[in-house]
């Protein structure tokens, strides 16, 4: 029997987001009742909550380019990133924070 190439695409695919989901789905689980679970997940946790933090804040302020806080003195922006222009903007746009966008 053989098995048509679209049909290993759609299990491939729809397993690999069911295992990407996990971590998610079971830290909201076990979050305790009074805290937030923010999706940060792995070793890199921090590291995400911090990029964050600072680049969509820099679009919401107004900036196209960003500057790279991790890479010692910077001179000037050279940084460009869709996700965080997309969510400063949209942050600008609707008055809300950039934690709720």
């Amino acid at each position: 029997m053989r098995i048509r190439e679209g049909t290993i695409l759609v299990v491939l695919v729809a397993g690999t987001a069911a295992l990407i989901s996990f971590p998610p789905i079971y830290g909201r689980a076990i979050c305790p009742p009074d805290k937030h679970f923010l999706g940060f997940t792995g070793l890199y946790g921090p590291d995400q909550a911090f990029y964050l933090a600072w680049g969509p804040r820099q679009a919401q302020d107004g900036y196209l380019l960003f500057e790279d806080k991790y890479n010692g003195p910077t001179e000037r922006r050279m940084v460009f990133n869709l996700l965080w222009l997309v969510m400063g903007w949209t942050a600008r746009l609707t008055g809300l924070g950039v934690a709720t966008v």
